[in-house]
């Protein structure tokens, strides 16, 4: 039974033998940017916990009391472009911008 459910995906031959796939799309690199951007923000915060709790231990008081046994949530929010005043600012800067200077 589990070879008819599998004979599809199932190929002959030896995976040394098979060639590596490739890509169907090119390579989208604001999204490579936006998930380094989203590992190190995790990484911090994990971080973050780890020397409170390290705080808590020793008996001093952290900033923020972290309790690992809560559940814990955070809503990451991000912008697909500047706002509207940050465009302008931006616009500016370029206007009056001097390779030479």
């Amino acid at each position: 039974m589990k070879l008819k459910i599998m004979s599809p995906i199932i190929k002959p031959g030896l995976i040394i033998d098979a060639s590596f796939p490739t890509p169907s799309a090119p390579v989208d690199e604001a999204l490579l940017v936006s998930i380094e951007y989203v590992r190190k923000m995790v990484k911090s915060i994990r971080d973050a916990e780890i020397s409170s709790q390290k705080k808590k231990q020793k008996g001093k008081q952290g900033i923020a009391n972290f309790d690992p046994t809560k559940p814990k949530a955070l809503k990451l929010f991000v912008a697909t472009r500047f706002p509207a005043w940050q465009d302008t600012a931006v616009e500016a800067v370029k206007a009056h911008y001097n390779e030479v200077t």
